[in-house]
């Protein structure tokens, strides 16, 4: 589920910002005023791990470095973890 990143006034004028889950900027906009904000600004959260996907970040990973991880990621699916919890590790 995307992140979305917020500022909103409370109801003594206050400025707050957050990060929400939900699946639209709609959505987290909804959520703060049925919690009595003031939604001023809600904006999807950029991670790093996008940047990797894309290919915007440059840099090789080394040989042993890959070894490593293939092998921490084998153990892991070995004991039973399912995939996508093993990669999140």
């Amino acid at each position: 589920m995307p992140a979305f990143e917020y500022t909103t006034l409370d109801a003594k004028g206050k400025q707050k910002t957050g990060i929400l889950e939900a699946d639209t900027a709609r959505q987290v906009r909804q959520q703060l005023r049925d919690a009595g904000e003031t939604p001023l600004d809600v904006s999807p959260v950029e991670d790093d791990h996008s940047k990797v996907a894309t290919g915007s970040v440059r840099g090789r990973i080394k040989p042993i470095d890959l070894a490593v991880v293939t092998r921490q990621l084998a153990t892991l699916l070995e004991a039973g973890s399912p995939l996508e919890e093993a990669l999140k590790m």
